[in-house]
């Protein structure tokens, strides 16, 4: 439920620990290579070629375009507070989000933040841009943890980011 919640903002929104060891998955419809990351949390899927890279963050990966990065935060979450509370909880994390991306730059311009809640499942989207920087922002909150999925693109074309955030936000799928 989480992936068609995702998808429907997403569309509304746009104007490894195991990287597969198999040979990355070819889009028939463009023929684009893709990269299948598998984590223990979530599984996503990028366009090109990406390599993940260590650091302080334990989910970084980069294109190998040098153009474009997506860093996922995982969050965990209380087992023993009510629906409403979690709801509160989700959207102080995600207007926090968006206030620290707001606050990087004095020209930065960001979306509304999109929210979505079904069946115990958190949704919320916004993006930002400014000059050659481009961002999309994608938090999903399940009962147990939240993820964060912060794409960015640097001097990247906007249709091109625009199409590559629909394909990784919509890829999304949580364990």
């Amino acid at each position: 439920m989480a992936i068609f919640i995702a998808g429907l903002i997403l569309a509304a929104c746009s104007s490894k620990s195991n990287i597969s060891e198999e040979s990355p998955l070819i889009d028939s419809q463009n023929e684009n290579q893709m990269t299948i990351i598998e984590e223990d949390y979530f599984q996503v899927t990028l366009p090109g070629e990406w390599e993940k890279i260590s650091g302080p963050d334990p989910y970084v990966y980069f294109n190998s375009n040098d153009k474009e990065a997506l860093t996922v935060s995982m969050f965990g979450r209380s087992a023993d507070i009510n629906d409403i509370d979690r709801s509160d909880e989700f959207r102080r994390l995600a207007d926090l989000r968006q206030q620290a991306e707001r606050e990087s730059s004095d020209s930065l311009v960001t979306s509304n933040i999109s929210y979505a809640e079904q069946d115990g499942t958190y949704v919320a989207s916004f993006t930002a841009s400014d000059q050659d920087f481009l961002s999309a922002t994608l938090m999903l909150g399940v009962e147990r943890f939240i993820a964060q999925f912060f794409y960015e693109g640097h001097g990247v074309i906007e249709a091109e980011f625009s199409r590559n955030t629909r394909t990784i936000m919509n890829s999304i799928i949580l364990y």
